[in-house]
């Protein structure tokens, strides 16, 4: 960035360090620069020292920050809140989040989308928490929420990027088998074919997948096909398979 301002004859920008953390435990390294070495006193002045801005998590207090501007705007309070909880053992943390959503006319359950924020949350929670959609499904009728309202968008929201997943699972797969393929029959024909048909295994197995998952949770068969692109016939046969096959 330096380099293309001074190329470009215009003065360097200045470059602000901010570090946003969540993790487990408290962040522990220090916010100087200088602190981070041992460093002798006579030696300090020589030295590079900068300090950057840290949001910790741990730090971060819900019946603190509501009373501040920061809780106007309603997407970011919660999604810090949902980060700050995420690797709670419990999940009470959901109906305090779904509480402050309601508080705040920030849930219209009949007219939700799969780019809905109460959506995405839990879109994140399934991602990051060994949850299935029926526990989750559970928690949140827990908080007054009919799941039966709210599971078939967040569904509908996992089948598509399920779909994304496989695409990009059937490109790398397609690419290394049109490389081997194209060993012995030509690159060019190889990789096409191999990309090919990786991107429909890939997809197929997404869909299964989450056929498999939704019709665990009682969804009809029709609805499943609909979200997933599979025939109903296709969808019955995973439905009327053994488990463990």
């Amino acid at each position: 960035m330096y380099q293309k301002d001074s190329n470009e004859g215009r003065p360097c920008r200045i470059i602000i360090p901010f570090v946003f953390y969540h993790g487990r435990s408290r962040w522990r390294v220090p916010e100087s620069f200088q602190d981070q070495f041992q460093i002798g006193e006579a030696l300090k002045k020589y030295t590079l020292n900068y300090k950057y801005i840290l949001f910790d998590t741990h730090r971060w207090e819900f019946d603190e920050e509501i009373k501040t501007s920061i809780s106007e705007n309603i997407e970011i309070f919660t999604s810090i809140m949902l980060m700050k909880s995420i690797h709670e053992k419990n999940m009470n943390f959901l109906a305090k989040v779904i509480d402050f959503l309601r508080e705040n006319d920030f849930i219209d359950i009949e007219n939700l989308n799969s780019n809905n924020h109460l959506i995405i949350i839990l879109e994140y929670i399934s991602q990051t928490r060994d949850i299935s959609l029926q526990g989750l499904s559970e928690i949140i009728k827990d908080t007054g929420i009919e799941g039966d309202k709210i599971m078939p968008t967040l569904a509908q929201r996992l089948a598509e990027k399920g779909k994304k997943e496989g695409i990009q699972i059937g490109l790398q797969k397609g690419i290394q088998e049109g490389m081997q393929q194209g060993i012995q029959r030509g690159m060019q024909q190889g990789m096409q074919q191999g990309m090919q048909q990786g991107m429909q295994k890939g997809m197929r197995k997404k869909a299964v997948e989450t056929a498999s998952s939704l019709l665990n949770e009682g969804m009809p068969a029709g609805k499943v096909a609909e979200i997933t692109g599979l025939s109903v016939h296709e969808v019955e046969e995973i439905r009327d398979k053994p488990r463990g096959e």
